[in-house]
């Protein structure tokens, strides 16, 4: 939340293993300040081949009707899982800035939904739902559209598993199909 208010800065939020060397390719090509976060390691792999060409914005991880689960970084296989539990499509966006072209990809994505679920591994305040929020703002109307799904403050301060802290945080498969229904 803190590097996302520098100007120009690009954030790269890959959801498993092939999409962290997309991101690492792209970042070796781009000439700018940015943000990696990688998760642990041992995340489910979802992507089923190498992604040649990454750009800024959301891409379809695998398809379903037109409600839509927004993935960001390593909260992507929850994505997934809830998208074929629902008939949900399923995005990730792993490569995302403050830039009006990607808030514009954004706006699109969002008005081509019916309802979009954005899920992270952060707090509410900052984090990537916020930031689809803000590039929602010219167009309020969208803004009914989107459910966002973050950590609950009430685990900062724990140690433990991703798996454990999601859970105890409210971002799983069974909140994520909640908010669909």
């Amino acid at each position: 939340a803190c590097l996302r208010t520098l100007p120009g800065i690009l954030m790269l939020t890959p959801g498993d293993a092939i999409e962290a060397v997309a991101v690492t390719e792209y970042l070796m090509r781009v000439r700018r300040p940015a943000y990696l976060r990688l998760g642990k390691g041992g995340e489910p792999v979802v992507h089923k081949a190498p992604i040649d060409v990454i750009g800024l914005g959301p891409r379809e991880v695998q398809a379903g009707s037109m409600d839509a689960i927004l993935a960001c970084g390593n909260v992507l296989p929850l994505a997934v899982d809830a998208a074929r539990v629902t008939g949900a499509s399923a995005w990730s966006c792993p490569a995302w800035d403050a830039s009006a072209e990607c808030a514009s990809t954004v706006r699109d994505f969002v008005a081509s939904q019916r309802r979009v679920v954005v899920i992270e591994e952060h707090l509410v305040a900052g984090g990537f739902g916020s930031w689809v929020r803000e590039c929602l703002e010219p167009t309020p109307a969208l803004q009914s559209r989107v459910r966002c799904l973050a950590l609950a403050p009430e685990v900062c301060g724990e140690v433990a598993s991703a798996a454990t802290l999601r859970a105890r945080g409210g971002v799983t498969v069974d909140s994520i199909v909640q908010l669909l229904r």
